[in-house]
């Protein structure tokens, strides 16, 4: 019992934390935003292979 209690608070922490929205409908979460979508064409493009400076190994 202690167990699902602790479940549930550390997914509503995890919810809380990264500002988790509840969708009304699920078709929200497919629904195309033009202009979110030219915000993210628009943006700088990444400059640096960010695996190589974090120490990440690739795979080959």
């Amino acid at each position: 019992m202690a167990a699902s209690r602790d479940y549930a608070m550390a997914q509503k922490t995890w919810e809380l934390a990264n500002n988790l929205l509840e969708a009304q409908n699920i078709d929200e979460m497919y629904k195309y935003d033009k202009k979110q979508q030219q915000e993210i064409t628009g943006s700088e493009p990444v400059t640096k292979n960010l695996s190589r400076s974090t120490g990440c190994s690739e795979v080959s």
